[in-house]
């Protein structure tokens, strides 16, 4: 029997109960974290690995270590909802639709987990803001961060629209409303026509580009090990040099 490198039995020690093994399929691939996203706890983290993503999205990690027990998966929400090779980007294009399909994946679509879930959908923590600042300028592609910004504000207006002015009582304010919400509207109009310029030109020619963001290809451990345990764009071992 051949023996073991100890890249693998690395691989063979961080995939059992404290990750995920569903994180080495196809789907993720390309992901620039799929290093992180499969860890169920963040103190099981390899410190070599929180140490190189403090250095590069120092704000993600303070995420993920100021806001336990639920930094990690708010980190996971940004990761999913937000990463240009996301597959939720692939399976839901839209915003409103990936956002509640992640939700769902990482588990704060419970009951007992609405709080969290409302933190996420409303970006209302402002370290989550700051992580997720960290994370577009990270993927250095200036037309999916435009994407990303027009999307989020597409939607809060059109929130905005659709609470009405039905709980207004003076005229004079029912009608500086629906003067607001005209405007809007207007706004809103010229943000679909970028947000759907934006796209064509992000994925591309062509025509059924608008479904693919990447061909992507299997993950197993003996690839993972291949990449010394890190991701799929940089090395290093358990103590990384200075």
């Amino acid at each position: 029997m051949a023996t073991k490198n100890k890249n693998m039995l690395l691989v063979e020690e961080y995939s059992g109960r404290k990750t995920n093994n569903r994180f080495y399929d196809q789907r993720f691939a390309h992901m620039k974290t799929v290093d992180i996203i499969k860890w169920h706890d963040f103190n099981s983290i390899p410190p070599a690995m929180v140490k190189f993503y403090q250095r590069r999205i120092p704000n993600l990690v303070s995420l993920m270590t100021m806001r336990k027990p639920n930094g990690l998966a708010y980190a996971k929400y940004i990761i999913f909802v937000y990463d240009k090779q996301s597959p939720f980007v692939v399976e839901h294009r839209l915003l409103p639709e990936r956002k509640k399909a992640v939700l769902a994946f990482i588990g704060l679509n419970e009951a007992n987990k609405q709080q969290q879930a409302a933190t996420c959908l409303e970006l209302s923590d402002e370290m989550l803001v700051d992580a997720l600042s960290d994370y577009l300028k990270w993927q250095d592609d200036y037309t999916w961060n435009m994407i990303v910004q027009n999307e989020e504000v597409f939607y809060n207006n059109q929130r905005q629209i659709i609470q009405g002015v039905s709980a207004l009582n003076k005229d004079t304010d029912r009608l500086k409303a629906s003067e607001y919400q005209s405007k809007l509207l207007d706004f809103n109009d010229k943000i679909l026509k970028r947000i759907k310029a934006l796209w064509s030109e992000f994925t591309g020619v062509d025509p059924e580009a608008e479904a693919k963001i990447k061909e992507r290809k299997p993950v197993s451990p003996e690839i993972i090990a291949e990449w010394d345990f890190v991701g799929a764009d940089y090395k290093f071992g358990i103590e990384e040099e200075e």
